[in-house]
């Protein structure tokens, strides 16, 4: 199938608003990438990740901001575990500006400033 040219349609249907078109979708490319990797010894051989990259990466990086979890969560592990870049990993050093050692009672809720880049 893949040889066949399935890939840019599949990432054509997800523009989708169907969330389990979606899901199935993103499993489909999952299992694709899965079997990519288990026939090259270094990521850059794997011709179909490359082929997601050039067709259509940047639908699954919008679908980390779906408002459906499983498609955020789906989305956010494909990029994670193929497409290595850290901005697809948790940064865990995001600037926030929480007083957390203020003891009032009153204040248990802390006055927090998110910085999201």
């Amino acid at each position: 199938m893949v040889n066949n040219g399935c890939i840019k349609p599949m990432l054509d249907l997800l523009d989708s608003t169907d969330p389990r078109l979606i899901r199935v979708i993103l499993e489909g490319i999952d299992n694709i990438l899965e079997f990519g990797m288990k026939n090259v010894t270094k990521k850059e051989d794997n011709i179909y990740l490359q082929k997601i990259e050039e067709n259509g990466l940047d639908k699954i990086e919008k679908l980390q901001y779906h408002n459906d979890e499983k498609i955020y969560e789906y989305s956010k592990k494909i990029l994670q575990k193929y497409f290595e870049t850290d901005n697809y990993n948790v940064d865990e050093s995001f600037s926030s500006n929480c007083d957390l050692n203020d003891t009032d009672v009153k204040k248990q809720i802390p006055n927090c400033k998110f910085n999201f880049l």
